[in-house]
């Protein structure tokens, strides 16, 4: 391709795998893009948004939030949906106070019957008709990271794969997002926070919910930083998951668990033969409590 999708600044990332795993995606050149339903963390992309909330929670929730906005209209209004961006510019531009107390007593009242009812029960369909077409490929950022090689990598005795996010190829790894660990709820949690998407455009509010499910978490898990590349399947694609392929060139390092088998050293060692660009590392755990990696020749 004659022009990059580069998206970032990153120069590689890294899987953390069995050793089996790492045998299998060198001898296919593929890597696996998987489904959020097979994830092993439960709360990691929700299954459904809105859980546990009534329509008189919503309806309550975006009561408050059109006062608020009433009152302090946002700066932006591009995303909001058409009306309601024509009523908070002309809050923005001062609204004689009695139209304001009317505004609260009857737009309310209107709005959130409207958007505590069909509106809600769309955005709820929409997501659990999609999360079943997602395809998402994790990657991290460093192969030097203790709890990854544990939790990851058959506790120390897989492999960490590193790949080149190639211009030259235009390879998919360009287009990665980092994840955002956040402390508070997502919206999609909160009835505060889905009231404002229900104040969105429906194609704004669609994108919103699939940025905040995909690619954030909470901070217990920052220490992993995770990035990610989101895709979707095909409707009539049943499989939760894609193997895709990878170019040869691609493939920048091989970092061999502290503690990897003998057999599955070998038979890494040998698949490896047909990467032209990796270089392979031995991983070692040091008396400083360190990880190591030495390069490993011939």
């Amino acid at each position: 391709m004659s022009e990059s999708s580069r998206q970032h600044d990153r120069q590689h990332f890294f899987k953390y795998m069995p050793a089996e795993t790492a045998r299998k995606v060198l001898l296919t050149s593929r890597l696996r893009w998987s489904s959020p339903l097979l994830f092993n963390d439960p709360f990691d992309v929700p299954r459904d948004i809105a859980h546990g909330f009534t329509s008189a929670d919503i309806a309550r929730a975006t009561a408050d939030l059109f006062n608020q906005y009433l009152d302090a209209p946002p700066e932006d209004l591009t995303d909001f949906d058409d009306s309601l961006a024509q009523l908070f510019t002309l809050a923005r531009d001062g609204f004689p106070p009695e139209l304001r107390e009317q505004l609260r007593t009857t737009i309310v009242e209107t709005l959130t019957q409207l958007q505590s009812g069909n509106a809600l029960q769309e955005l709820r369909d929409h997501w659990k008709s999609v999360v079943p077409t997602l395809r998402i490929l994790c990657l991290a950022e460093s192969p030097n990271h203790v709890a990854m090689w544990n939790h990851y990598a058959d506790r120390y005795r897989g492999v960490v794969l590193g790949f080149k996010c190639n211009d030259a190829t235009d390879n998919f790894l360009l287009v990665a997002e980092p994840i955002e660990y956040l402390q508070a709820k997502p919206d999609v949690y909160t009835d505060h926070g889905l009231a404002k998407l229900l104040c969105l455009k429906s194609l704004a509010a669609a994108k919103a919910i699939h940025q905040i499910a995909t690619q954030s978490k909470s901070d217990d898990w920052s220490y992993e930083k995770e990035w990610r590349i989101v895709d979707y399947a095909e409707g009539s694609d049943e499989t939760q998951y894609w193997d895709r392929p990878f170019s040869a060139e691609d493939l920048s390092h091989i970092y061999l668990g502290p503690l990897v088998l003998a057999h599955d050293r070998h038979h890494i060692l040998s698949l490896a033969a047909a990467y032209p660009n990796v270089r392979i590392f031995q991983t070692s755990i040091g008396m400083d409590r360190e990880l190591h990696f030495q390069s490993h020749e011939g």
